[in-house]
């Protein structure tokens, strides 16, 4: 306890820095007091969903006894809980027709899906080839099993057998590609055109 002496009212030079000692002494011990007493903000329990983590898979989709699809995939995450999204990384994806025959050979960077895998999406160098040589290319594609539909938001470039190139922003087909339909924004270019129109040549 420091104390601050007088002489005749009027303070020393001494007891004068005594005093300045003892008053920041105190207001620094009061402040540190203080600080202790604070609560520190915590943050928030963080709640862990439980995952599935698988390395090269091959996953294999029926319709009754008929096989619809084959995927293969280098790595695979799935939440376990009530979504059960599935991330697949790469996307390499073979789809059958009802007599089983392979109709379409889709590749891509990534894919996902929810637990009923009735709805695809995929993205990332998007390669698609059907079974008469069509080949697909875009960023995204999206494929509906109940509808047997496929389709895209972004810009798609189509290659036909004859060698047909045809470009378009949005893309609405069925899943064999034996129809398709590009939305907006579509150009092409169609090699040998007037011989192919002489010909009679069906495009």
């Amino acid at each position: 306890m420091f104390t601050c002496k007088k002489t005749k009212n009027v303070f020393t030079p001494v007891s004068l820095l005594c005093c300045t000692v003892a008053v920041c002494t105190c207001l620094f011990l009061f402040s540190s007091g203080c600080a202790k007493k604070e609560n520190i903000p915590q943050a928030a329990d963080t709640l862990v969903i439980p995952c599935q983590e698988v390395g090269a898979s091959t996953l294999y989709a029926y319709n009754g006894p008929h096989l619809i699809w084959i995927l293969d995939s280098d790595y695979s995450f799935r939440t376990l809980d009530d979504t059960s999204s599935m991330l697949v990384v790469p996307v390499r994806m073979s789809i059958f027709d009802t007599a089983g025959q392979k109709t379409t050979r889709i590749l891509s960077d990534s894919g996902r899906t929810a637990k009923e895998m009735e709805k695809f999406f995929i993205w990332g160098n998007v390669f698609v080839r059907n079974w008469d040589g069509l080949i697909i290319k875009s960023q995204s594609l999206w494929w509906n099993k109940p509808t047997r539909m496929v389709g895209s938001d972004d810009f798609v470039e189509i290659r036909t057998p004859g060698g047909d190139v045809l470009r378009g922003k949005g893309l609405d087909a069925t899943e064999s590609f034996s129809w398709w339909s590009l939305r907006k924004k579509v150009s092409g270019s169609f090699p040998n055109f007037k011989a192919r129109m002489d010909s009679d040549e069906e495009f």
